[in-house]
């Protein structure tokens, strides 16, 4: 086929196959690890024989060559290594296993079962999960990660005894430093958040409600191994109602709006001005005296576009001041990063409610008094420092990685205007953090405490690398990064780790 004419039908069918031929490849990579296989045995493998074969025939060519290894050793470095060396090569080879995930084109996954994730997350959704009478835990299969290959290739497949799961549980991630915490505000679907549990270790993602720390309504979700007891609130806290984060609109607020809370943060302006002056007309004809229908318009206008009442009759945008209040961040937090109205409001729509996080952040003041290093993979504009600030934690150092310059620049202000003793690291591409520089920055910061990543917004991310149940812009790929960055990290802090 000529790749210059191929159909937009046969251009879609090639990047679903991508997108598949990652997920197929990631699950392997990932069955592979937690096996006990090394990244480099893992990689070698991938590379030598794809990823396209069952996962128990690569981990038997795995036992091979460690057998190999040990009846003819010798003090020359693996071919692998020999190849880096003379290429002057840097990178980690365990993101080639990733890497090579979006190099490959195939016509499908291949037969055989991909590792899966069978526990059902319908209980632990908002509203009905709750953590004391019905947690979330995959059973152990008692085994240690050093059992025989067979016993190994059944784990990988999910085909132990009835009602085993895959044998990583929450209480291992415990056990290991640094902690982590993945957080995203974006309404993705149930798929996609048992998707990412699978590659966060089996983690049961929190679901939380921003209305119970603030004036917005809004869903998030984390998925994190700190310690759930112990949590406090950021203090003061952000106004709880609408009215309490712009109290001068109280006198003008009509009794039927029954608004306490903003629904949603929407950035659209086009038009929105026109609708306020027809509302207001409406009002001024009937003396705002109206009928029972004419208040549900309004009210669906208001919730909608997040009008609110500033004069007697008149209705207007909010302003992005005033959702950096409500969110809780500094006024005039976006204000530096030289945005416009809409461009601002976007920016905080993806941002971080600060004392939402900040509560399920709070155990780290007993951890780590004395303040703590951090890796803030996808910082946008800053809300996981911000609330770790003001719980009244040092932060000794971040090393920040934002794609976005103007993101870049407002935490940078921010870091400055604040006067934070530690150290700013400012990265914008996260594939420049290979296992080389991830070493490089531990040595000179002494390591991390904590891992923290924010589901970043992509808008012009391609069709084929969402969830397809997924209306949101959630991109797997930038997920993929994250989790390689990670595993990266996890594998080489633990010597050094004190937690």
């Amino acid at each position: 086929m000529d790749i210059h004419n191929k159909t937009p039908a046969e251009d879609g069918k090639i990047e679903d196959n991508t997108t598949k031929a990652m997920f197929w490849t990631m699950d392997v990579t990932l069955g592979l690890l937690e096996m006990g296989f090394s990244e480099d045995e893992v990689s070698s493998a991938i590379e030598k024989f794809g990823a396209e074969i069952p996962i128990e025939e690569l981990a038997d060519s795995i036992f091979a060559q460690r057998m190999a290894g040990s009846c003819f050793e010798t003090n020359e470095p693996p071919a692998l290594h020999r190849m880096n060396h003379s290429h002057g090569e840097t990178e980690a080879s365990s993101s080639k296993a990733f890497r090579r995930a979006e190099e490959m084109h195939t016509s499908g996954i291949p037969k055989g079962k991909k590792l899966k994730l069978d526990d059902d997350y319908s209980h632990a959704f908002l509203g009905t999960y709750n953590p004391e009478t019905n947690p979330f835990e995959p059973k152990s299969t008692g085994v240690p990660m050093s059992f025989p290959s067979k016993e190994l290739h059944k784990v990988a497949k999910g085909s132990l005894d009835d009602g085993v799961k895959i044998p990583q549980t929450t209480r291992q991630m415990e056990a290991r430093c640094p902690y982590i915490f993945y957080g995203n505000v974006l309404d993705v679907s149930h798929e996609t958040w048992k998707r990412i549990s699978q590659f966060l270790y089996a983690i049961a993602p929190e679901y939380v409600n921003t209305q119970s720390f603030s004036a917005l309504s809004r869903k998030e979700g984390y998925i994190h191994n700190l310690p759930k007891d112990n949590r406090s609130n950021i203090f003061p806290r952000s106004p709880a109602t609408v009215v309490d984060a712009m109290p001068h609109t109280k006198e003008w607020w009509p009794s039927w709006d029954t608004r306490k809370q903003l629904s949603s943060i929407n950035p659209e302006s086009q038009g929105i001005y026109q609708v306020c002056e027809k509302l207001g007309k409406m009002l001024i004809e009937e003396r705002g005296v109206i009928s029972v229908g004419q208040q549900t318009e309004i009210l669906n206008q208001c919730k909608r576009l997040n009008l609110m009442w500033v004069g007697h009759y008149k209705l207007t945008a909010i302003e992005p001041e005033q959702v950096e209040r409500i969110l809780g961040y500094p006024v005039c937090h976006t204000q530096s990063g030289g945005l416009d109205r809409e461009e601002r409001l976007k920016l905080l729509n993806h941002s971080f409610q600060i004392d939402t996080v900040g509560y399920h952040l709070s155990p780290l003041k007993s951890l780590f008094p004395d303040g703590l290093s951090i890796l803030s993979l996808h910082s946008g504009i800053g809300g996981a420092e911000i609330a770790i600030h003001n719980l009244g934690l040092r932060l000794k150092s971040v090393v920040s990685v934002e794609l976005s310059e103007t993101n870049q620049r407002i935490l940078r202000t921010w870091w400055e205007n604040t006067k934070q003793g530690g150290k700013l690291v400012q990265i914008k591409d996260i594939s420049k953090l290979t296992s080389v520089k991830l070493q490089s920055l531990m040595d000179e910061l002494g390591g991390f405490d904590l891992i923290i990543c924010q589901g970043p917004y992509t808008p012009s991310t391609s069709k084929a690398a969402l969830d397809p149940e997924n209306p949101a812009a959630f991109d797997f790929r930038v997920f993929f990064e994250f989790f390689r960055v990670l595993e990266i990290v996890r594998n080489t802090m633990p010597s050094k780790c004190q937690c």
